[in-house]
């Protein structure tokens, strides 16, 4: 099958562009893939700053780029590695570089807005370190082997979320970069982090942050910035410093520094932020203030 699929990505690439074209006419237009979860959120998220035609626009654009997130994920499995490594680049790489060859772990702050199953893996042949990714397993055995390769394959380490704390108490000494998806709806509410997110009271996941504090971890946030293709360039990754040194910050302003990039990002480029996952089906349980 990899055979498969690197010979037609290298001869025959317009038989992918063409089913996949066709592929998003079926999800968006006969399937309706999450069409009311989607809808949903976006009118949520920007009542009153948007028209319904903007909202509409929106989610039509954000099928296309769920689109373009597989094709892309495709040519990577059949693109040459070097190949690969060109499409995405860092911005301001020097400055980067020194910081994260200066400090002997990072954790780095991700989202789901651009495409994270090409950009993650990527990174070990990008940044010169040790990447540690943590992720939560599949149910379908082959799927989860699947991925499990593809995330791996320029030697990104992966590790079950149940081993977090086990691997962090491991390698805290070690020249690293942790990385944290931190838009996931949490699945245990203790300890979450509420705020107003695009409108939308949210919790937030705190584990990244209180593992930065215990370690005295400075923390990031990545950004994934999508490009036109020229050049073969598909994406620029641009780090935010959140924290020097997490020690010295307090509870809840890690992760709500964290919000507040993503947000000003979605508010950006919204189509590229995954609407058809449903982030605030927890709202509810906010605690009420007296």
């Amino acid at each position: 099958m990899n055979l498969f699929i690197k010979f037609i990505v290298r001869y025959l690439p317009f038989i992918i562009h063409l089913v996949l074209w066709k592929l998003r006419i079926f999800i968006e237009y006969v399937w309706r893939y999450r069409s009311k979860v989607i809808l949903d959120n976006l009118n949520n998220s920007f009542k009153s700053k948007k028209s319904s035609y903007e909202i509409h626009q929106i989610k039509h654009n954000y099928y296309k780029i769920l689109t373009r997130y597989i094709r892309e994920v495709i040519f990577k499995t059949g693109w040459e590695k070097e190949k690969v490594i060109r499409s995405v680049c860092i911005n301001d790489h020097t400055k980067w570089h020194t910081f994260f060859a200066e400090h002997k772990g990072v954790i780095v702050l991700v989202s789901h807005s651009g495409n994270w199953e090409y950009n993650l893996p990527i990174l070990p042949a990008l940044v010169r370190s040790r990447v540690i990714a943590f992720y939560k397993p599949i149910s379908n055995a082959y799927m989860d082997r699947l991925m499990y390769r593809l995330r791996s394959s320029f030697g990104m380490e992966n590790y079950p979320i149940e081993q977090t704390a086990r691997v962090m108490a491991k390698l805290k000494d070690e020249q690293c970069m942790f990385l944290f998806v931190g838009d996931q709806s949490p699945l245990n509410m203790n300890g979450v982090h509420w705020n107003t997110f695009l409108n939308q009271d949210t919790p937030w996941l705190m584990g990244a942050e209180k593992l930065a504090i215990r370690y005295q971890l400075p923390v990031a946030y990545l950004e994934q910035i999508p490009e036109d293709g020229s050049n073969s360039l598909l994406y620029t990754i641009k780090f935010h410093l959140i924290s020097q040194d997490a020690s010295s910050s307090k509870t809840g302003e890690i992760t709500q520094k964290y919000t507040e990039i993503l947000s000003q990002e979605i508010n950006q480029r919204p189509e590229y932020w995954l609407w058809s996952h449903r982030r605030w089906k927890r709202s509810h349980l906010k605690p009420t203030t007296s």
